[in-house]
C-alpha cells in the first residue's frame, strides 16, 4: 500500500524554491489526491488552500489548506485528472490577470 505525506512534499518544495514557484501535482494512491503548493510571495496572487477547496467542491469532495498549500482527495483517477486540469487552468488565468495589470 502506498501512502504519501503531503506536508513532507510541501516542505521539500519550499526548501528548494523560495519565490515565484508553483507546484501542482496529482498523487495516485489508495485515494487519489491533488496537492498545490506556492511560494509565499505568490499568496497575494491567489490562495492555494482556497483554490483547492473550490476545485474539490466542484467534484463533490472537500479539500483546503493554508494560503501557501492545499490538498484535496478524489474518488478515482479520472476525477483527479479533471481536477488537475481545472487547477492548471485556474492558475494560468490568475497569472494572466495579474500580468495584464503590469503590461
Amino acid at each position: 500500500e502506498f501512502n504519501i505525506n503531503p506536508k513532507l512534499l510541501v516542505d521539500i518544495f519550499l526548501e528548494s524554491y523560495k519565490e515565484k514557484s508553483v507546484c501542482l501535482m496529482g498523487v495516485v494512491s489508495e485515494r487519489p489526491m491533488m496537492i498545490l503548493v506556492i511560494t509565499k510571495d505568490l499568496t497575494p496572487l491567489f490562495q492555494a488552500g482556497s483554490l483547492v477547496k473550490e476545485i474539490g467542491a466542484q467534484f463533490g469532495g472537500g479539500g483546503g489548506g493554508p494560503q501557501h498549500f492545499g490538498t484535496a482527495g478524489f474518488k478515482d483517477v479520472d476525477t483527479l485528472k479533471d481536477a488537475l486540469k481545472m487547477g492548471l487552468d485556474a492558475i494560468k488565468l490568475k497569472y494572466k490577470k495579474t500580468m495584464n495589470k503590469y503590461l
